[in-house]
C-alpha cells in the first residue's frame, strides 16, 4: 500500500505541473516566458475549465476497480490508497486551490464491466484514470 500512496502522490505531482502548464497557477506572470515555453502543446494554451474534470474548485480523478466479488479486498484497498495521497494534498490546500477526489465504480474484476465503466468515467468527463 504504501507503493501505491506514493505513486498517487507522485500522480498529484504531475497534476500540479500540468495545471501549473494550462494556466492553473495564480503566481505565473503570464507575460515571462517559463522554461518550456518553447513547448507550447493545445493543453497548455487552453484555460483549466476546458480540461475534461477540472473546474475551479475540483479535479475528478476516475476508478473501476473490484470492490465486490472473490478480488473485492484488491479494489478497496486501492481506493484506500487513492485517497489517503488525495485526503493528504487536500489538506495542504489541494493542487492550486482545487480539491482533488476520486470517483469509483465497481467492475467486479470483469473484462466486460470495466470497460463499460471506463467508458463511463470517461463520458462523466474524469481529468484521468487511476488504479
Amino acid at each position: 500500500m504504501k507503493y501505491l500512496y506514493n505513486f498517487c502522490l507522485l500522480l498529484v505531482g504531475v497534476l500540479v505541473a500540468f495545471l501549473a502548464c494550462t494556466g492553473g497557477s495564480d503566481d505565473a506572470d503570464p507575460a515571462s516566458p517559463g522554461p518550456d515555453s518553447a513547448l507550447t502543446p493545445a493543453a497548455a494554451t487552453a484555460d483549466s475549465s476546458q480540461v475534461p474534470g477540472v473546474s475551479d474548485e475540483r479535479v475528478i480523478f476516475g476508478q473501476s476497480a473490484a470492490f465486490s466479488g472473490p478480488a473485492q479486498e484488491l479494489g478497496r484497498s486501492m481506493r484506500l490508497g487513492i485517497e489517503a495521497a488525495f485526503h493528504e494534498v487536500n489538506q495542504r490546500g489541494g493542487v492550486h486551490g482545487r480539491q482533488v477526489e476520486l470517483s469509483s465504480l465497481d467492475d467486479a474484476y470483469e473484462p466486460e464491466a470495466a470497460i463499460a465503466n471506463t467508458l463511463q468515467l470517461i463520458e462523466d468527463d474524469v481529468f484521468a484514470l487511476i488504479g
